[in-house]
């Protein structure tokens, strides 16, 4: 409803004066708009009807800026469209308040450090909003197994799209890793990590944005100890000789002092 202060404060601290707000009302209401007014920004907003309208506008506004048209809307991007680009694709909803978020993060720091849109879906359902974002020309990463993005999903995809792959694990730490190894094969460094919980998604969405603007790999991990997330842990371990600095991002309610000295014993850092 109104923007929090130590928001303001920051916001200060860096000098802006362009805020971009993601979402509609319902989102980000009205106060919000108003605090930033109020604290001399420029305001613009991208908000669909929902998130998956959203997305949809945020990829558009990413297309128009490659091609230097700025202000195009979703509709200007479909009849332009995005081919020979790509974009990534995550689900992005689910009855589940456990689901619909995990492998969004993986994808959101992938798509960041690429330059890429990243578009959402439902398990079992592709909406229309991120149907008509694609065309025959579009490439399409999709990050998550069948439980996350299903088969049917997948093929329409392919029915509308170009080339689609898929990185996957059976986990959602599975997924990370193998989301870690093709950034890094996209020209990220594994000099610098940035990790976050696996377990809720606020500190990983930033987190995932700072990983990208670093230059560097996202991760996520079991919060509660190294355990909970193998495949973060031996991914950290076959990267020990590369990795120099580990951010972590959230407090000990999010990532724990256990899990905190696991990450440096699999870094080797003591």
């Amino acid at each position: 409803a109104r923007l929090d202060p130590a928001v303001v404060a920051e916001i200060d601290r860096l000098g802006a004066r362009r805020a971009g707000l993601l979402g509609g009302t319902a989102a980000l209401g009205g106060g919000v708009a108003g605090d930033l007014t109020a604290a001399g920004l420029d305001v613009d907003r991208l908000g669909g009807v929902k998130r998956f309208a959203t997305a949809a506008l945020v990829a558009a506004e990413m297309g128009a800026a490659g091609m230097g048209a700025a202000g195009m809307g979703a509709a200007g991007m479909s009849a332009a469209g995005m081919g020979g680009g790509e974009v990534v694709l995550a689900e992005g909803a689910s009855s589940d308040p456990a689901r619909g978020w995990p492998d969004a993060l993986s994808a959101s720091a992938l798509a960041a450090s690429t330059g890429r849109p990243l578009l959402l879906v439902e398990r079992d359902r592709l909406p229309h909003e991120t149907a008509a974002a694609l065309t025959a020309g579009t490439d399409v990463t999709i990050v998550g197994g069948p439980a996350a993005v299903g088969a049917a999903v997948a093929a329409a995809v392919d029915a509308r799209a170009g080339q689609v792959a898929r990185i996957a694990g059976a986990t959602r730490y599975d997924t990370s890793a193998a989301v870690a190894d093709e950034t890094l094969r996209r020209g990220a460094d594994a000099a610098t990590v940035w990790v976050a919980t696996g377990r809720d998604w606020p500190d990983g969405l930033v987190a995932g944005a700072a990983a990208a603007t670093d230059g560097g790999v996202f991760l996520l991990v079991d919060g509660r100890g190294l355990a909970g997330s193998p495949a973060s842990a031996a991914w950290l371990a076959g990267h020990a000789g590369t990795v120099g600095a580990v951010w972590v991002a959230g407090g000990d309610a999010a990532v724990g002092e256990d899990a905190i000295a696991a990450l440096a014993e699999a870094v080797g850092a003591g």
